[in-house]
Parts: C-alpha cells; sequence; structure tokens
C-alpha cells in the first residue's frame, strides 16, 4: 500500500514526528518495509477525528473534496491544531474502531494538509481491517485507553 504523496497547495512545510505513531509514519514514507508496522500501529492507537457525541452515538465531521466525501483524521493534537485550529470541538477513538465508524464511499484522509497527509478510500480502509486483524492487546490505544471515544473536548494547548 504506498504511503508517498505529492505535494498540494495549502500544505504545511516540515513535518516533525510528535509521538511514537507519527515517527513510524514518518518511516513508512520513507521505507517501504515499514508500511505494515505503521497500519498495525494506526489500527491500535487513538486517533482524532472532528466530531461529537450524541444521543444516538457519535457524529464525524465530513468534507466534500474534489466531489469524494472524506473524513478528516489526525495522528496528534498538534496536526489537528494545524488543520482547525484552536478550540475545535473533536474526539479521540481507537483506530480500528474508527475506520469501522466510516459510513461506506467515504475516505478517511490522515493529517490532511501536511506533506505526509494521505487519503485511504473505501476500498483501502476495508483492505486495512481485513489485512491487519485484531490483536489480542488491542482493546487499548496507544494512550493506555479504551476504545470508546472520549467525550467531546475543545482542544487546548497540550490536550490530546
Amino acid at each position: 500500500m504506498p504511503l508517498e504523496r505529492k505535494r498540494e497547495p495549502g500544505m504545511s512545510g516540515d513535518f516533525l514526528p510528535s509521538g511514537p505513531l507519527e515517527e513510524l509514519l514518518m518511516r513508512a514514507f520513507r521505507e517501504p518495509e515499514y508500511r505494515p508496522a505503521f497500519c498495525r500501529r494506526m489500527l491500535a492507537s487513538g486517533l482524532l477525528v472532528l466530531g461529537s457525541t450524541t444521543p444516538t452515538g457519535v457524529s464525524l465531521r465530513q468534507w466534500t473534496v474534489g466531489g469524494r466525501k472524506v473524513i478528516p483524521v489526525f495522528t496528534s493534537a498538534q496536526r489537528l491544531e494545524d488543520f482547525a485550529g484552536p478550540g475545535t470541538e473533536h474526539l479521540a477513538i481507537q483506530g480500528r474502531r474508527l475506520f469501522r465508524m466510516i459510513p461506506p464511499g467515504v475516505s478517511a484522509f490522515l493529517n490532511p494538509r501536511t506533506p505526509i497527509g494521505r487519503e485511504f478510500p473505501p476500498e483501502e480502509i476495508a483492505a486495512l481491517l481485513a489485512n491487519f486483524p485484531e490483536e489480542p492487546d488491542e482493546g487499548e490505544g496507544e494512550d493506555g485507553g479504551d476504545d470508546s471515544p472520549s467525550e467531546p473536548s475543545q482542544h487546548q494547548e497540550g490536550a490530546a
């Protein structure tokens, strides 16, 4: 699965990793043999998504880009803030659970507007979930929490 990405308008310059997941992401971009390890880690890790809880579940914010529906997904609070600004309501959800929640026909876009941003179209989401089965200790995300979404939060400096 390619992780290369060409530079697009509006993309920020340098990408400095802010944790083990982003360090592995950088390595996967440079060295293809690390891509499966990144995918496994991403699915087990806590990811951030713009959205909120509702009385019936979770509402994920979607954008339409080039006629396609996408859900922006972030590997860190810094990436979310760079994209949406401080104080943006968001949820932290385990990657595997988040990818299962994405509606049919909708893509996930990991770290949009960064040099290593990458779109995962619906067929790649399905392949990720099929090719990287849940591991026994995956009930907890990288941050040690469970895989349920956190309560909506207003992003603050240093908060995840």
